[in-house]
Parts: C-alpha cells; structure tokens; sequence
C-alpha cells in the first residue's frame, strides 16, 4: 500500500482547516492509500478523522512557535525532528496544504511560512515526491519568503493553489505550472441534521440567521477603535433584521478560541448587546455537525471562509463580511459577490440590505449554489487524480 503524509495547520481545533483535512482524507478513501498527518494534537487528530498522526514540528503553544522559543530548550526539538525526517522517509508521497499556509502577512506570519516549507524541503532531499495541494497564498512581502517559496515550489512535483489569485502571485515571483483547484474542504460528506440546534434548544420558527463571527478577533481584543466600532455596526445591523423579520439569531463557533465555557468571547459581546435573545452553540463542533447547523436555517453571516464553504456545500445562503481577500476569492468563485461586503464598509442599512435581498431570492440562490458548488466539486476531484498519478510513478 502506498504511504502519503500530510502536512498543515492541522490540530488546533480550527473548523477551517479541520474541514481541509477532512476533505483531503475523503479524496484519499478511493485510493487505499495510508496516510499520516502531521498535527500539533496527534490524538486529537487520530479522533477527529480516523487517521493515523504524529508530532508536527514547531509546535505553537500561548507564547509563540514553542520549539522557537529559547525558554525551551533546543533539545526538545531534536527528537521530533528526527521523527519527522523519519516518517517522510517511510513515504511516497508529501502532501503539503491545503489553507492559507503561504503568506508571511500576519503575525508570526514568517517563521509560520519557514515551518511549512521546511517538510517539502526535507522530502525534496530524501528523494520523495512532493505535491503543493490547493494552497492559498499572499500576502508575501518579504524578498527571502518569495525566494525560498519559489525554490521550493519549483522543486514540488505538482503545485495546486485554491484560486486565480494565488495561482497570479506564484507566476509572479517565477513559479512555473500552477494549476487552480478548489479548496478540498468542498469534498466533505454532507451532513443534515438538527440535532446540536434541539441540544440546544434553538426553536425552529423561521427565520433563522447564523452568525460566524472571528474574522478580527485579533484586532478586537487587541482595542483596535476601528475594528470595536463595526462590532456596533454588526449589532445594530442584527436588531435591525430581527425587528423586521422577528428573526431568530444563532451564533456558531468556528474557530478555536473560547473561554472556560466553550463560547466565542466576541459572540458573547455581541450577543449581550443585542435586543432580542440570541442562541450561542458552545463547544467545538466538527465541519460535519457544522454544516447540520447551515442546513437547517436560511442564511448564515461569516466573517471566516470555511463558514461559507461549509454553508454553500449544502446550498444555504451566505453574507460574507470581508475581513480577508480569501473569502472575497470564493464568494467571486461561487458567484455571490453581491452578497458580500468588506468590514471597512459595513453599516447596519447595508447588511440588512443584503439579507432582505437573500431573503427575497432564497429559493434562485440555492438552486444556484447547488450548480456552482456541483461544478466546484468536479473540480477539486483533479487532485485526487494528481496524488495518483505520483504515488503510481506516472
């Protein structure tokens, strides 16, 4: 049986990329390929998905990149390292992505780019094949990240990226034979059920709006006026629509961050504010259970990519508050850029402008959505004819 490797931001309890993985295993079943993940949790990995995991390098802890640090000693590292080196060596094939992996942007952004190109690298020099799987990328502003993104993908035997974007910026700086494939996320099982809204005791009288909030956590903890102020744009925009619709409001935790309770601490503000009762799911859920939730209300707004992935994948309508040039990339993908508005200019007329017209066309978007994500599919299928075309030697 042929051995695959699998290396992202795996085990953090983020639904993004916890979908990512999942929807890579779900290309993979058809193969009978044995695969191990690389993952900051190995046992909450092996849970999760039903596949064996190891110890990812460079573990992030609450003070930084933990193997970094010098408060830790560097001895720590050696024998995850040696162990890394070993598995890649047991392999076929290393699969690098997918998400947002390619970028030195944001904070920690660089050292986070080094640990993710330093496993192709090793591969590269144990003579393994390596494939870049439907990664995004950018921003890259750094001229060494740009010369070490583009040594390393040139040496990968197939570079998939999840949008036109990303494939622009790779051909930008010189990388050759960049193919567009949508995120994997979009081969997970689809799952309907009510039963986290019963558990919770979400009534069902419509409609029901989800609200995936995170977007500009970092900011809003951090004071950013700016980013404080549009939190009372967003709360006026809410009671605004449930003074209109009588609308039930439910907010649907999608990334890790959550206090001793399991709730998002931005959606308890928000909710605290509101005028009407809002139901807040705590907990971490899996994409799975997500996309029960989307299945069973009229639209969700997302300030988080996989929140509208997952909602698309069972037809439900999404506004996508753009807090990343990723999430305005899919919503152009699917074609709803209409139902999209950047952060910057959000204001409780315009979001409630944008669910009236959902609303009014509900039925058209969904039979639209499920064209369009039907075809996106079709699509993200080619890189499970990539991965068998390399670990067959073809």
């Amino acid at each position: 049986m042929k051995k695959v490797a699998i290396m992202g931001y795996y085990g953090y309890g983020d639904v993004g990329d916890e979908a990512i993985l999942n929807g890579i295993i779900s290309l993979l079943l058809p193969l009978k390929i044995d695969a191990i993940v690389f993952s900051h949790n190995p046992e909450y990995t092996k849970l999760k998905h039903s596949v064996k995991s190891t110890q990812s390098l460079f573990t992030e802890g609450k003070s930084g990149i933990r193997y970094l640090n010098f408060i830790h000693s560097i001895i720590s590292m050696i024998p995850v390292l040696l162990n890394n080196v070993i598995t890649i060596s047991k392999t076929d094939l290393l699969i690098l992505g997918g998400g947002g992996i390619i970028q030195d942007g944001y904070k920690g952004g660089k050292i986070k780019l080094l640990k993710h190109l330093f496993y192709p690298f090793v591969a590269k020099m144990l003579k393994k094949k390596v494939m870049i799987l439907s990664v995004g990328v950018g921003p890259l502003n750094s001229e060494v990240c740009k010369c070490l993104t583009k040594t390393i993908f040139n040496e990968a035997d197939m570079v998939t990226v999840r949008d036109d974007e990303s494939k622009a910026l790779l051909e930008e700086i010189g990388i050759r034979n960049v193919i567009v494939v949508p995120d994997p996320a979009l081969f997970i099982s689809i799952k309907k059920s009510r039963d986290i809204l019963n558990e919770n005791q979400v009534p069902p009288k419509r409609p029901i709006l989800g609200i995936c909030v995170h977007g500009w956590i970092n900011g809003y903890r951090e004071g950013n006026n700016v980013q404080r102020s549009k939190t009372k744009e967003l709360v006026s925009a809410l009671n605004l629509i449930t003074k209109k619709y009588d609308a039930t409001l439910v907010f649907i935790p999608t990334a890790g961050m959550k206090d001793k309770k399991g709730i998002d601490p931005l959606a308890k503000e928000l909710s605290s504010n509101l005028s009407k009762k809002a139901f807040i799911i705590p907990g971490e859920l899996s994409p799975n259970e997500i996309m029960g939730i989307f299945s069973n209300i009229d639209t969700i707004i997302s300030m988080r990519l996989h929140a509208i992935i997952l909602s698309s994948k069972v037809f439900t309508p999404s506004i996508g508050i753009i807090t990343d040039k990723k999430m305005s990339n899919f919503m152009k993908m699917i074609k709803k850029e209409e139902y999209s508005i950047p952060l910057s200019r959000l204001t409780p007329k315009s979001l409630s402008g944008i669910f009236d017209k959902i609303l009014l066309n509900n039925q058209t978007i969904k039979k639209e959505l499920k064209r369009d994500i039907n075809k996106l599919e079709i699509k993200a299928a080619r890189n499970r004819e990539f991965i068998n075309k390399l670990v067959e030697g073809e």
